[in-house]
């Protein structure tokens, strides 16, 4: 992102109530759309750069040294599309406006090491302003007549509502394989009707995760007490798409680390002699997900030894490797994060 220096409004003031720096002054930041309060020690530390939409913070020794020393920048968009393609952002929240309008607040991080490692103060400094910078952007007050609402207090889920509404409704019906499909459904729920004694909308479940961590949650369905799902559903622009779908032979599920962005994991089988596991990243407000890797088993290829992995490159050959060559790569994704589906009789 392009960055300008320019004056920084700095006057003390008062600690502005709800902020999370205790009971002593602090110091107000503004740019022309936004105030943010930084406590004082931080600010001892720190350059401060400002534009028009960004407020952006650098540990001082590391920024004087070899210019670098970004911790990060609280800036703002009017679209989720403006900045879904930099590639290290959290969403911190929105602006809304008495108009209908809004503001996306986009907390953007370095790609990369950004302090003096062989400095003590410089590493020392930058701890402690990046363990201030995500509450130093709670503290935002918008200029004019704006008001600040925090990520974790925003509703993201609600575009999935008709969704579940629709296969509640499918489910109640006990609509077949081809009618669920035409709904844009999995056919696998309909085997839950050859469950004796039991509710379809118990045995199906759905959870809102942020995968890709953008502040925005995707919607998986799939069977109550599983980790793994049949469809998944994506925002776009603000409007659910579908972007998964699977059955008997592939399904998929979440592979990392809690609080990370994670990876879509498909398992799929075309028959006893062949499968294969691919791994795919979720691209913030886009459609189609980027296929990472995929972990192959093909036996008829080469009944002894069929472990290989294909990383997608045009006109190479998938890689043959051991299986524990296979196994310790794989590992490297991380492991199945459990969605903790809710069951649709719970809505």
């Amino acid at each position: 992102m392009k960055k300008s220096t320019a004056a920084i409004v700095i006057s003390a003031v008062m600690c502005i109530a709800g902020s999370a720096f205790a009971e002593d002054a602090g110091n107000i930041v503004s740019n022309d759309v936004l105030s943010v309060t930084v406590p004082q020690e931080v600010l001892d530390i720190c350059d401060i750069e400002t534009d028009d939409s960004s407020i952006s913070f650098y540990e001082k020794i590391s920024h004087e040294s070899f210019d670098g020393g970004f911790v990060g920048s609280i800036s703002t968009f009017e679209n989720v599309s403006d900045y879904a393609d930099i590639p290290n952002y959290e969403r911190g929240g929105e602006i809304d406006y008495s108009d209908g309008s809004k503001l996306d607040i986009a907390l953007v991080y370095p790609s990369d090491v950004q302090y003096d490692m062989e400095s003590e103060d410089s590493t020392e400094n930058y701890n402690m302003l990046r363990e201030h910078f995500e509450q130093i952007a709670l503290t935002i007050v918008p200029a004019g007549e704006g008001v600040f609402v925090p990520q974790d207090e925003i509703d993201t889920t609600g575009i999935y509502d008709e969704i579940l509404d629709r296969l509640a409704a499918d489910l109640t019906d006990r609509k077949d394989r081809d009618e669920l499909e035409a709904d844009d459904f999995s056919y696998v729920y309909a085997y839950t009707y050859d469950l004796e004694d039991t509710d379809p909308l118990d045995e199906t479940g759905y959870a809102f995760i942020d995968v890709n961590r953008d502040g925005y949650k995707e919607l998986v369905i799939g069977s109550v007490g599983a980790p793994f799902f049949y469809d998944m559903y994506v925002p776009v622009n603000g409007e659910p798409v579908h972007i998964f779908t699977g059955g008997e032979r592939s399904s998929y599920n979440l592979v990392g680390t809690e609080g990370s962005t994670l990876y879509v994991c498909n398992n799929a089988s075309g028959g006893a002699a062949y499968s294969e596991i691919t791994y795919s990243y979720l691209q913030p407000n886009e459609p189609e997900p980027l296929s990472q890797v995929r972990f192959i088993i093909d036996a008829e290829k080469d009944e002894e030894n069929p472990w290989f992995i294909d990383y997608g490159i045009e006109g190479e050959e998938p890689e043959k490797v051991t299986e524990d060559d296979w196994n310790l790569r794989m590992s490297n994704y991380g492991e199945t994060i459990d969605p903790h589906f809710v069951s649709l009789s719970e809505r």
